[in-house]
């Protein structure tokens, strides 16, 4: 009798720990956990993969053939008719294991997230076979009757799925949408240039548009963080801060417009003190324009100590804190700034290990170092306009990746 494998990710990874050999057959795949773990493993131990993945219905997502590909061999099985296997095939020093079943190499495969065992609505199952040597052998006779591609060939696939994206009912079939916020950090694992960092971006996009009561994205045009930041942006920059409306004001404090508007970079709602007294209170008001100002008007080299001053500065103002002044700095320099808020904390630190504690100023400093020194950060500026708007808030996007909704 044949065993259920209960809880995919994990036992992915364990077949990792010891395998030297992986043979891959799957419809589609995307880019999930267990194929950055997989990709971790070729790195630091050269195991040896092997794939065939199917692109029926532009399902399977051109990133994930590119890292197979980088990862090892990888042969593409064109439609028609449908590449229908899904086969894992681990093979060691003393032992093999082979699964079979219906879960393709995807998030909604269960390969998506560590730790979580099949949403309730995943009917996908794989079992690990007793008949390993047969397995192997279909596989052989398979691999023979595909070519392997180049990257030429991929690029043109990645282009097609552009121009002709793929149904929401395939999309359906290979994505998750209720896969848990942590996985949004996979998104970032490949981020090694610039564009990189925009397919980050693009996978971060689709991830919030597919998540239950959520009304905004990353890019989109209305209710989006490049929205938030793009129409703030103008506020923050305002010479003299005492002059602003009400409704200025409580958009530049996130206070308005739902989780969607312009609260995202987080919302100010628990420092009560300080939203009423920024609100009242023009001189204050005014005073802390001028701080945000000299940030606003520093040089790149000048960062992140401009930065760390001016969040010291608001901090020593009453009932303001390292959220609040964090919030307005990621508007005002949204290439240099990081929001820091409850919502994002969790996972910046996860993404960012050593940075310390980022409820001090010492540990936001830090932060801000690692963030410059990510590849996609200091990459030149593109030549795409709609690349160069997000470009010029780098920064403060991160917080797309790291921000949790209240019960997630």
């Amino acid at each position: 009798m044949m065993r259920l494998v209960t809880n995919i990710v994990e036992e992915f990874r364990k077949n990792l720990e010891w395998a030297t050999r992986i043979d891959i057959a799957s419809a589609w795949a995307t880019r999930t956990e267990s194929l950055s773990a997989l990709v971790q493993e070729v790195e630091r131990r050269g195991i040896s993969v092997r794939a065939i993945v199917g692109i029926s219905g532009r399902a399977t997502d051109p990133d994930a053939l590119r890292l197979l590909q980088e990862a090892g061999e990888l042969r593409i099985a064109d439609d028609p008719p449908l590449f229908h296997p899904k086969f894992y095939h681990f093979q060691g020093q003393a032992k093999a294991v082979a699964w079979i079943g219906s879960a393709n190499f995807t998030a909604a495969g269960g390969f998506g997230q560590r730790g979580e065992q099949h949403a309730p609505q995943n009917t996908e199952t794989l079992f690990e076979t007793r008949d390993v040597a047969a397995a192997a052998e279909w596989f052989e006779a398979e691999w023979k009757e595909h070519e392997e591609v180049c990257r030429e060939q991929l690029e043109k696939y990645r282009q097609e799925r552009k121009k002709r994206p793929p149904e929401p009912s395939i999309k359906r079939i290979v994505h998750a949408p209720n896969i848990g916020p942590d996985a949004r950090s996979v998104f970032l694992d490949e981020a090694k240039d610039w564009g990189g960092y925009v397919r980050a971006l693009e996978e971060c996009d689709t991830w919030w548009k597919h998540q239950r009561r959520c009304k905004f994205s990353v890019l989109g045009e209305t209710d989006s963080w490049v929205h938030t930041i793009a129409r703030l942006r103008p506020l923050a920059e305002s010479r003299d801060w005492s002059k602003l409306e009400a409704q200025e004001c409580k958009k530049l404090l996130g206070l308005i417009g739902g989780e969607g508007g312009w609260a995202l970079l987080g919302n100010m709602r628990g420092a009560g003190t300080a939203c009423s007294s920024f609100e009242k209170d023009s001189v204050l008001r005014r005073r802390i324009g001028e701080i945000v100002e000299r940030v606003v008007n520093a040089k790149d080299h000048e960062f992140p100590e401009y930065a760390v001053k001016a969040v010291n500065a608001v901090e020593e103002l009453d009932g303001y804190s390292i959220g609040i002044a964090t919030r307005l700095l990621a508007i005002a320099r949204p290439d240099r700034c990081v929001s820091l808020n409850g919502q994002s904390r969790r996972l910046l630190v996860a993404r960012f290990p050593n940075v310390g504690r980022l409820s001090t100023t010492g540990g936001y400093g830090r932060l801000l170092q690692q963030v410059y020194r990510q590849p996609w950060y200091h990459a030149s500026e593109p030549e795409d306009q709609c690349e160069l708007e997000w470009w010029g808030m780098r920064a403060a996007l991160l917080d797309c990746f790291v921000y949790e909704r209240s019960g997630t």
